[in-house]
């Protein structure tokens, strides 16, 4: 099975991507089911996710603004763990390993300013 990936990436100034591999191994955001199964799941939406339900349709990128909104929208996921295992099939360990994956490389891609690619 395929995972998401879970990367930073940066910028030069004629607009390419550096793309870092992980330093602690190659993050995921789980399997390419969770992209329609979590999270573009209706439950999701439900909860006032935008930017990760974008999953559902294509990669996600996120950088400059949305970096805040992507650190929410994770928050809001750990908050709702046992609603989010219960639609979408998945454990909650599962669910929060895969969104501290993500918190991680927000926080990553902050020290060096930077974004987040999901693909």
């Amino acid at each position: 099975m395929m995972s998401l990936l879970v990367n930073v990436f940066t910028r030069d100034a004629e607009g390419h991507w550096n793309v870092f591999d992980d330093e602690e191994g190659q993050e995921h955001a789980g399997f390419e089911a969770c992209r329609t199964k979590l999270w573009g799941s209706p439950a999701a939406i439900a909860l006032g996710l935008t930017l990760l339900p974008t999953l559902a349709h294509g990669d996600l990128y996120a950088e400059g603004t949305e970096m805040e909104r992507l650190e929410r929208e994770i928050s809001v996921v750990l908050d709702n763990l046992p609603e989010l295992a219960r639609v979408s099939g998945y454990e909650e360990a599962y669910i929060r390993a895969r969104a501290q994956n993500i918190l991680g490389a927000v926080m990553r891609a902050g020290q060096v300013s930077g974004g987040v690619v999901i693909w």
